[in-house]
């Protein structure tokens, strides 16, 4: 496999956008680049701060595929804070995840609910667009240490960043475990 082209900057994480649109957590420089597909800047959004609207090492964003919006976790608050920016990058609103420490994993579902992943105690919340807890899972059991998450069909794939895999989740139920040996085992083997 060999590079197609590189483009873009220091990031903490980055997801894809609306019209294949690439978005970087730009932390050292406090914003959100975004990106066509092919690399050119189409624009960034953020100020360095603390305060509602600002951007203060933003870890992970995500992008909501029905309008759009962004959805931010940075350290704005402490450990983790998430914010809500318009299609165009204009602050909307914050969201309260007093019950989160670190945010390390962070996805949007096709319904338009955020996921989000803490690693201090290993769990998964779902939150509404609009802020609501929708409902959460613990998987300390099986996860050591999550470090990002992708989902597909309702179904959760959280990295484990000190196990070195991928456990698989569907209704907060584990379905398998993929470890660096690249074996896919069902859960409890």
């Amino acid at each position: 496999m060999k590079i197609g082209w590189k483009f873009g900057c220091l990031g903490a994480g980055f997801c894809l956008g609306i019209d294949e649109d690439i978005v970087v957590a730009d932390s050292k420089n406090h914003r959100i680049a975004v990106y066509a597909k092919m690399g050119a800047l189409k624009f960034q959004f953020g100020d360095a701060g603390k305060r509602n609207g600002q951007l203060f090492y933003p870890r992970k964003v995500a992008v909501f595929q029905h309008n759009g919006n962004f959805v931010v976790c940075d350290r704005g608050n402490g450990r983790s804070r998430m914010q809500i920016f318009s299609r165009c990058g204009t602050y909307m609103f914050k969201i309260s995840i007093r019950f989160m420490d670190i945010v390390t994993g962070l996805a949007v579902t096709a319904k338009g609910h955020i996921v989000a992943v803490d690693s201090v105690s290993p769990t998964v919340f779902v939150i509404s667009e609009e802020g609501m807890l929708l409902h959460w899972f613990d998987c300390s059991v099986f996860v050591r240490e999550p470090s990002d998450i992708a989902i597909r069909d309702n179904v959760f794939y959280l990295c484990d960043m000190k196990a070195h895999g991928v456990t698989v989740f569907k209704d907060s139920v584990p379905l398998s475990h993929w470890q660096r040996e690249g074996i896919l085992l069902p859960h409890g083997h």
